[in-house]
């Protein structure tokens, strides 16, 4: 079922909080890693290493939506 405009927005915000949530979960596996290197951080980089993988968990839901070409594309596979 097509809704439009609606479904577009609905789209457009899906990738904009996936982008953003794959952005915090590299800063905090990022931040983990270089934590990890100095013996008294070990403790708060672990936490970050937690925090940054049930983000995956989070994140991986049953529901992505599938891509869809625009309607207006000249890509002809479909």
């Amino acid at each position: 079922m097509k809704l439009g405009h609606e479904e577009l927005i609905i789209r457009r915000r899906y990738e904009l909080i996936s982008i953003g949530n794959d952005f915090f979960i590299a800063i905090w596996f990022l931040a983990g890693s270089i934590l990890f290197l100095f013996p008294k951080d070990e403790k708060a980089s672990i936490w970050l290493f937690i925090i940054g993988s049930l983000q995956f968990v989070v994140s991986d839901s049953p529901y992505h939506p599938p891509h869809q070409p625009h309607p207006h594309s000249t890509n002809s596979r479909q």
